[in-house]
């Protein structure tokens, strides 16, 4: 069975006359590691990712770092945000393409358009949840659950089915992993190699992860009907209606326009398939 793209990239058809409706917005684009938004940024400016990932980290005087989080394509990011943190950098992980928006030009278009803001005020509150969602990892699940759920919600977010299994891009290192779940390495490298000698996953490359039965690895998080829920949308959003005004480009998985992730569970769960 051909692979078929789950989160397809956003039509740039639709992106460019989203810019043209945001004045001052442009397009911009970062090589791999360079840094997007650092803690000295004093510019106002919302991120919408279109390709690539960002991660968001801080460093403590003491230099205890953080990983934050990780913005994926239809993910916001305002700059204030990280400029705010002690230092904070948005630092991109292989190469990555975002619209630019300033402050000034979302809240008066948003004034004029009540579906604008109902779009924007959507997406915050989607990512509002997936951080909670994420202290709940952090605060009540073992090891293995917050490595499981990690790759869970990378596949629900990013992943490309193939047959019964998906594959999916892996662009940050273990290291990155660790920080973002509150591990250490070595235990991020046994639970991976675990997943694997189990038959959950594979490393066919580096940077990629594929996982050939996805109902294996959901049995291995209790949080998998809560993930389900999130990337979970049986119809329309006012952003994905918005951009279909603006003529993006529509494929048959895409849900959510350059704003939404794509629930790959819609894509793969039998009850959908009518069997």
């Amino acid at each position: 069975m051909p692979a078929r793209t789950i989160v397809p990239t956003p039509g740039r058809s639709g992106s460019s006359r989203f810019a043209k409706l945001l004045g001052g917005s442009a397009r911009t684009k970062s090589a791999d590691r360079e840094t997007v938004v650092a803690s000295q940024t004093r510019e106002r400016a919302i991120l919408i990712v279109e390709e690539g990932c960002i991660l968001l980290e801080s460093v403590l005087p003491s230099g205890r770092r953080q990983v934050l989080g990780f913005r994926f394509p239809g993910d916001m990011l305002c700059t204030a945000f990280v400029s705010n943190l002690p230092n904070g950098m948005a630092q991109a992980l292989r190469n990555v393409r975002f619209l630019k928006v300033q402050h000034r030009a979302i809240r008066d278009q948003a004034a004029r358009s009540p579906q604008l803001g109902r779009a924007m005020a959507g997406l915050a509150a989607t990512q509002a949840e997936r951080a909670n969602l994420h202290n709940l990892v952090l605060g009540q699940l073992n090891r293995q659950e917050r490595v499981a759920t990690f790759l869970l919600e990378l596949a629900l977010r990013t992943g490309t089915r193939v047959g019964e299994g998906v594959v999916m891009p892996l662009p940050m290192t273990r290291n990155h992993i660790a920080d973002y779940l509150g591990l250490n390495v070595d235990t991020v490298s046994r639970i991976i190699s675990a997943f694997k000698a189990d038959g959950i996953i594979r490393l066919p490359a580096p940077g990629g992860v594929e996982v050939p039965d996805f109902a294996a690895l959901e049995a291995q998080t209790p949080l998998s009907d809560a993930l389900r829920a999130l990337y979970r949308e049986d119809e329309q959003s006012d952003v994905d209606t918005f951009f279909a005004r603006l003529g993006a480009q529509k494929s048959g998985y895409d849900h959510g326009g350059i704003f939404g992730p794509i629930p790959l569970w819609n894509a793969i769960d039998p009850r959908d398939q009518g069997t």
